[in-house]
């Protein structure tokens, strides 16, 4: 029977049930799952391939989780899992700055504003912290899975660990699965920068860099090392997007997910996202820049 750091499945499925988890992964995920529909040879990696399926792990940004799980338990007392110790969360939005925090994608946007599936998050996150071990082997065993499902479907398998989080997870995992293209977006400059340091020789990890209302300098230093830098830009979609920001050339970053196919050259890109959520859409502390076609961004 096949194991993960010395746990079957069904062990870690026990284990996981005392945190109310059944299932880490999600892949019914509308913007993880547009790479779905690229098409087969677009990109030198999509040789032979009909597309990218990309699974993603949903956990609870920042230490949102503690507050959700509490107020969860004390108006359902039937809910008998294990024991709730706030000490045990650590942030995981490091480099969350304070317009960030506000807008995050996470509780503000899609499915995240409603209230099982920010719960479901701060289940993981609980069982991430609270057993570690079965937390990372039941993760192995879903991503055996879905590499396994990526092959029979022709696809080229990818990852998002950290996508609504900013804990390098996804790095666990780059020799354990070298044929696993794994991506993630972070606001930390030393992990980018390290990153590209290292890239010709780890070939299946890719990080683009967040910019914030506040770290414009290490967006600079991120897009002269050649690294993308993710900017969220609002604009109007029958004009399209701005050609280029503050002397950078840009590119459209909605058009899918997977970050790995992104121009890689020796000075980085701006990837273009459109603002989600209210907050974000609403935002004027310039976390969200506003571009208008007579715009001069330079």
């Amino acid at each position: 029977m096949k194991k993960h750091l010395n746990l079957t499945k069904k062990e870690c499925l026990k284990r996981a049930a005392r945190y109310g988890v059944t299932v880490l992964l999600t892949h019914n995920q509308p913007k993880l799952n547009k790479g779905e529909s690229l098409q087969m040879n677009s990109h030198e990696l999509l040789k032979g391939y009909k597309g990218v399926y990309t699974c993603g792990l949903m956990l609870s940004p920042m230490k949102s989780a503690y507050p959700v799980l509490k107020k969860h338990l004390e108006n359902n007392a039937q809910d008998t899992w294990t024991m709730l110790e706030r000490d045990i969360f650590e942030n995981l939005c490091a480099w969350a700055s304070k317009v960030c925090a506000r807008a995050c994608l996470g509780p503000n946007a899609g499915r995240g504003q409603m209230e099982g599936t920010t719960l479901a998050r701060a289940k993981r996150t609980w069982f991430m912290f609270g057993d570690n071990v079965a937390f990372m082997a039941l993760l192995m065993f879903e991503l055996d899975k879905h590499i396994l499902r990526a092959k029979k479907l022709n696809m080229l398998p990818a990852f998002r660990a950290d996508t609504v989080s900013d804990i390098n997870l996804g790095g666990h995992f780059v020799f354990m699965y070298p044929e696993l293209y794994l991506y993630d977006y972070t606001a930390s400059i030393d992990r980018a920068l390290q990153w590209k340091k290292e890239s010709h020789l780890v070939k299946n990890r890719y990080f683009t860099f967040s910019a914030k209302e506040d770290n414009w300098s290490a967006c600079v230093k991120a897009l002269k090392a050649g690294i993308n830098v993710a900017v969220p830009i609002k604009y109007e979609k029958s004009e399209g997007i701005p050609k280029s920001f503050k002397g950078f050339l840009t590119f459209d970053a909605d058009l899918h997910d997977a970050r790995f196919l992104d121009p890689q050259e020796d000075i980085g890109r701006i990837a273009v996202l459109y603002p989600k959520g209210p907050k974000a859409k609403k935002d004027s502390s310039g976390f969200v820049h506003q571009w208008a076609k007579d715009a001069l961004f330079i």
